[in-house]
């Protein structure tokens, strides 16, 4: 007989569709909350990283991208579990559980545009005085640049002397 997926799973599989239409998420980000949830279906609540990245056809740094940025979303709660039976505290898979926040998802804000820049970002224009005016220094400015710059060229030939 066919297992079908519960309501469960349908909810979170939309859930995610809508967070990928609205940019919060990426094709790679889906791909691996989807291997998270079927493993999770299956009753697998510990895979390791590489068995995602495997299965999702991404790396194991995109699986640990993926995985803080679900959790910032709510969309994955993760728990860390550790063998205590040595002398040394060591890490273990992480428990993974899919779940479903409540409310729309709204679209991804678009960063700010300058006006007048024709859709590109830059930066505004300074007038020619005020940048003459930084650029000028004091005669006594510059004599003392020279002579440090004389001092470290003197450390500098007495190291390499050595």
């Amino acid at each position: 007989m066919l297992d079908l997926p519960s309501p469960i799973w349908s909810a979170h599989r939309r859930r995610l569709e809508d967070e990928v239409g609205a940019r919060w998420l990426t094709e790679a980000d889906y791909r691996v909350l989807v291997v998270i949830a079927n493993l999770h279906h299956l009753g697998d609540h510990q895979p390791t990283v590489r068995r995602i990245a495997v299965e999702a056809r991404v790396t194991p740094r995109q699986v640990r991208r993926t995985r803080a940025k679900a959790e910032a979303r709510g969309l994955l709660e993760v728990r860390a579990n550790y063998d205590e039976t040595g002398p040394r505290r060591r890490q273990l898979a992480n428990t993974y559980e899919p779940l479903t926040p409540e409310g729309p998802v709204l679209p991804k804000p678009r960063p700010a545009r300058l006006k007048g820049g024709g859709g590109l970002n830059v930066r505004p224009i300074s007038s020619k005085k005020e940048k003459k005016e930084e650029s000028v220094l004091s005669q006594g400015e510059i004599q003392a640049a020279r002579a440090a710059l004389l001092a470290r060229q003197a450390v500098i030939a007495a190291r390499l002397r050595c």
